[in-house]
């Protein structure tokens, strides 16, 4: 979970605790607390079961992710890993019972933790590579340039 998330150091997953669901159950919108020390991110998996609902919603920088977790095989699990401070929740459940288990991701070695990428950074960065492409794309010696 710590390479989908980007980050190549070593980490350690701690269970942090299980929540069981039921129909209408939820919970709000919400940061977590480092916990422990190094928790850079929260990873969670969701049982095999028969549920519903219960969409994980996550949300950092103006950006949204709306994640369904629930298996349409009862023998299949899911899991979502997320950086601990991005503000999340996660919808009603509307059937079944739901079971989660819900990870701290702690890095192992000192120094500052692990952060969401900088997507404006990113953005601007590619723009830039497009425009510079497109500029030279457009210059009279290019052979691949098509009309």
């Amino acid at each position: 979970m710590a390479d989908g998330l980007g980050v190549g150091e070593p980490a350690a997953a701690q269970l942090y605790k299980l929540l069981v669901y039921d129909r209408g159950s939820f919970s709000d919108s919400h940061r977590h607390t480092e916990k422990t020390p190094g928790t850079f991110a929260t990873p969670v998996i969701v049982l095999p079961s028969i549920s519903a609902g219960a969409e994980l919603v996550v949300r950092h920088k103006g950006r949204e992710v709306r994640l369904d977790l629930c298996c349409s095989d009862p023998s299949e699990a899911s899991f979502a890993a997320f950086y601990a401070n991005c503000v999340h929740e996660v919808l009603p459940v509307t059937d079944g019972c739901p079971l989660s288990l819900v990870y701290n991701l702690i890095r192992r070695e000192g120094g500052p933790l692990p952060e969401p990428p900088d997507y404006d950074g990113q953005q601007r960065r590619i723009t830039e590579l497009l425009r510079a492409w497109d500029e030279g794309r457009r210059s009279p010696g290019d052979m691949l340039r098509r009309n």
